[in-house]
């Protein structure tokens, strides 16, 4: 990586790890990045030079499982409230 990727890479990796409290390295050229919001499109891969369409897939695939614990934590929360009308 040369020092101007590397750099710039640096000042991404420190802005979305500002904003999104949970990381995952999903290899040496990909990190997925959850923010705590209750909306996954919120959250960020970011893929660096050399990065595979493989990084991409398991980055993504990380966001629809989140996704789906997110959906089933929200039908928790809505049928314990109804129950308690």
């Amino acid at each position: 990586m040369k020092n101007n990727e590397l750099c710039f890479y640096q000042q991404e990796r420190h802005f979305w790890s500002g904003i999104c409290k949970n990381t995952v390295s999903i290899s040496d050229t990909a990190i997925a990045y959850f923010s705590e919001l209750p909306v996954p499109a919120f959250s960020f891969i970011y893929l660096h030079s050399g990065a595979s369409i493989a990084d991409f897939k398991a980055g993504n695939a990380l966001f629809f499982e989140q996704k789906n614990l997110m959906s089933l934590s929200y039908m928790k929360k809505c049928c314990h409230s109804s129950r308690q009308l």
